[in-house]
């Protein structure tokens, strides 16, 4: 007696456990279902059966109850797990074609990090009852589900999630590849010029301050960079970009940054790697740090 039956568009190692773990459950609870499963045009077909030997209509409907929401259960995850990259993927192939290939794998990684960035339990529970709720709604009145279809047609608030994580991932890539082609060109500047000085040494506070000392532990350009600082208070341009710009037109052979133990503002440092690839050394600790910290109050 087949008491439900689902349609999967992929049948993966992964997804079939995922469900055999909700009939293991169910067996434990002393209801037993056998599963039949068959191909149908690329699709795979899962019929749930109880024994033919079973007449009580009680026992019957509780056994179909209770199969509809662990299979349910299943398949929510699954959806999470499998299908919703899967799904960002079609619809970035499909709505975002003008993205080259690279481009949109690129953002599909974009969209795999905003997941990976967000997984307390409290925002798991939420999208998966997102799923969850509206496919128990479904198998209350029917007893075959198609899953890509559902995903399609009745799953209008998971999509939106998708379009909205995918809408991120498009911004978040769009901004990396603008920092990349601002990097590009700031290092273009860095190799055309002839060097100005040897080494300079960048003291950082954790309050977001630099200061630039030249091997001789003599400050360089310091009026000139509060002067430009002040001025650019109420610009775009901030502390960070100046600090950029002052070691670019300084153009030293190497610099060691010096930084707090407690400084916040890491991405300063990755940049300068960047810019000034092969050129920059991680101070750990030294006498001119010590000394430096004597006379700068942190």
């Amino acid at each position: 007696m087949v008491i439900l039956t689902i349609l999967l568009y992929e049948y993966t190692k992964d997804i079939r456990e995922r469900l055999k773990k909700e009939l293991n459950l169910l067996g434990r609870e002393g209801i037993n279902i056998d599963e039949d499963i068959s191909a149908n045009n690329g699709k795979v077909v899962i019929d749930y059966k109880l024994s033919d030997n079973i007449t009580d209509k009680d026992y019957i409907e509780y056994a179909e109850n209770r199969l509809k929401c662990e299979i349910t259960n299943g398949l929510s995850d699954m959806i999470l797990d499998k299908y919703e990259i899967s799904m960002a993927k079609k619809i970035l192939e499909k709505e975002y074609f003008y993205f080259s290939p690279y481009e949109l794998n690129s953002i599909l990684s974009h969209y795999v990090n905003l997941g990976e960035q967000d997984v307390s339990e409290t925002n798991k529970r939420k999208l998966k009852s997102v799923i969850f709720k509206p496919i128990m709604r479904y198998l209350k009145s029917s007893s075959f589900i198609d899953i890509e279809g559902f995903i399609r047609f009745r799953l209008r608030e998971f999509t939106n999630e998708v379009e909205y994580k995918i809408d991120k991932a498009i911004g978040d890539y769009l901004m990396e590849k603008e920092y990349n082609e601002f990097i590009k060109l700031l290092k273009y500047f860095v190799e055309i010029q002839d060097a100005k000085i040897d080494l300079v040494n960048v003291f950082m506070n954790v309050h977001g301050k630099y200061y630039i000392y030249d091997h001789n532990n003599r400050l360089i350009n310091d009026e000139y960079l509060e002067e430009l600082a002040n001025e650019m208070t109420d610009k775009e341009i901030g502390y960070d970009d100046l600090l950029i710009s002052s070691l670019i037109t300084l153009a030293p052979n190497k610099i060691i940054i010096h930084p707090s133990h407690n400084i916040t503002k890491k991405e300063i440092i990755n940049t300068i790697k960047k810019v000034f690839s092969g050129k920059v050394q991680i101070c750990s600790g030294c006498k001119m740090c010590m000394n430096i910290k004597n006379a700068i109050k942190e």
